[in-house]
């Protein structure tokens, strides 16, 4: 977009657009900030706005982290959902601490919950549930989340989206936590949902239950049914774009190669055959995840690393995992610093034990 085009869009002068160029200073009025969002294609939230135009939430998310007591404070079913919007967009596309503030918001659903016991309130309060599960698993702050809860919210409102993406995070809670069984039951018991849920929660549903399923695999006949799975996956790509996503399931090429990559990887043990193409599926991925999407990338070069880990290449583990861990920082992503100190580990263990690229991954681990 040339100077001239996207002064017109922003109803300007192009000397307005050079100066701020030359000056990187970025537009007061909101107005400004709302058109440079919608011609950038970006979330309003990284330009201090909200999707409806007004930034109070982020006066919400500052006040959380003063000590004061509680207040319950009437509010809008709208308002409530458009914060936890805006709190995802935080969470997805920048390193802001959001869990407090979310946790607060909670409380208050709560309160209203108890009062009301409407299913609109209920299905909120639900949302509530699964951003600080989700978002509490990959930062490993557990406080004020509530699986249990989280699944008798799910089965209150019976909507099969919620059931379904609510028993697949949990699940992926016990397997990050190590409790293997409850989270291959919970990832079991979802599947009787998704048939009746969108194309967004099932997609995710079902490539996201391949690292887990591909932890207890022992023969072919495990590795063909997690295949599948992934096939199937694959189908819902077309119907969920631009299907409503509530959940945040965020489910495109994008993550479904990222996905399916992290479900092959724990498969070389039974098939050595498919390290190529773990390899072309995260050079895809790469290639499909744009520059904003951090998490993804962080994702992607620390399965890089964990590929050429199996496949012998050491140095070029070492390296890959330190460009995840400078990622992973970059968006305090607690949970990716864990793996990335069990390749660290795992390479400690190998003959570049005491190379230079590997003190240097060490050294900043240490510092983390």
């Amino acid at each position: 977009m040339s100077k001239r085009e996207l002064a017109a869009a922003l109803d300007v002068h192009r000397v307005w657009i050079i100066r701020m160029e030359n000056e990187n200073k970025v537009p007061e009025l909101i107005s400004r900030r709302r058109a440079i969002s919608r011609i950038l294609g970006i979330p309003p939230v990284l330009l201090g706005i909200s999707a409806l135009g007004t930034n109070n939430y982020l006066q919400l998310i500052e006040e959380s982290h003063a000590a004061r007591p509680l207040v319950v404070e009437p509010y809008s079913l709208v308002d409530m959902h458009e914060y936890l919007d805006n709190a995802w967009d935080l969470f997805t596309y920048g390193s802001v601490d959001v869990l407090s503030g979310v946790r607060k918001q909670k409380y208050r659903i709560e309160e209203a919950a108890v009062q009301s016991g409407d299913r609109q309130t209920l299905s909120l309060l639900h949302r509530y549930e699964h951003f600080l599960l989700m978002v509490g698993r990959q930062k490993q702050d557990y406080a004020g989340t509530d699986p249990e809860r989280l699944i008798d919210l799910a089965a209150q409102t019976n909507e099969p989206d919620a059931l379904a993406i609510s028993l697949y995070r949990r699940g992926k809670t016990h397997f990050q936590r190590h409790a293997y069984k409850a989270a291959v039951d919970d990832i079991r018991g979802a599947f009787h949902f998704i048939e009746k849920a969108g194309p967004q929660v099932k997609g995710v549903t079902l490539v996201g239950a391949g690292p887990v399923l591909a932890h207890h695999a022992v023969d072919q006949s495990d590795v063909h049914e997690i295949l599948m799975l992934l096939e199937k996956a694959e189908k819902c790509l077309d119907p969920a774009n631009g299907y409503p996503d509530p959940f945040r399931a965020r489910f495109d090429e994008s993550w479904y190669l990222l996905a399916r990559a992290s479900a092959l990887i724990p498969l070389l043990r039974l098939d050595p055959s498919l390290l190529d193409e773990v390899f072309q599926v995260l050079d895809l991925a790469q290639q499909k995840t744009g520059p904003h999407e951090i998490r993804r990338k962080a994702n992607i070069e620390l399965l890089y690393a964990d590929a050429s880990l199996y496949a012998g290449e050491y140095l070029s583990s070492a390296d890959t995992a330190l460009e995840a861990l400078e990622l992973a920082q970059s968006v305090n992503s607690a949970w990716n610093i864990e793996r990335i100190k069990g390749i660290y580990v795992k390479l400690t263990q190998t003959k570049i034990k005491n190379s230079t690229e590997l003190r240097t991954l060490g050294k900043a681990l240490a510092t983390n």
